[in-house]
């Protein structure tokens, strides 16, 4: 009878709905196995590493990939990033600056507002041909403002 609780139980968690995080844990994680960056991002969040011929993206996105609501982010590394401007398919209602700070460099982040959706971007430069992007895409300001708290928690690690 306990085994028949305890299946029912796992059944129902195992198939039931998950929220917009599915959890408020956060993990610090290295971007990839080579980055000598590190991440806090949210348990239920996983990276995807891309490489050019001279840069590299990463993509933070939900692991479930039915549950796209929250949003998703990426930091770019490498020479020339393309700064993101406003999707000329969308109405732009406004853009905002707001200050942040990023490996410990004041940075300014530009937020597109589309309504239904946002857009979030800065460019740090790291020397004379190296620069960051962080960028971050989501459906209102709560959550926006989350995944530019995970893009500011990176740092550099030996």
């Amino acid at each position: 009878m306990l085994l028949l609780a305890f299946l029912c139980v796992c059944f129902s968690h195992c198939n039931s709905t998950p929220n917009k995080i599915s959890s408020n844990e956060k993990l610090d994680v290295s971007l990839g196995s080579n980055s000598k960056y590190r991440i806090e991002i949210w348990d239920s969040y996983g990276i995807e590493t891309k490489d050019g011929p001279d840069f590299t993206v990463y993509y933070l996105s939900p692991v479930d990939t039915i549950n796209k609501a929250f949003g998703n982010a990426g930091i770019y590394f490498g020479g020339h990033p393309q700064q993101i401007r406003p999707d000329s398919e969308k109405k732009l209602l406004k853009d905002t600056l707001m200050p942040g700070n990023l490996l410990g460099n004041k940075i300014t982040w530009t937020i597109f507002d589309y309504g239904s959706s946002l857009s979030a971007e800065t460019i740090l430069q790291l020397d004379d041909y190296n620069k960051i992007s962080a960028f971050a895409y989501a459906q209102n300001y709560s959550n926006i403002d989350s995944l530019i708290n995970v893009l500011e928690s990176l740092r550099h690690v030996e």
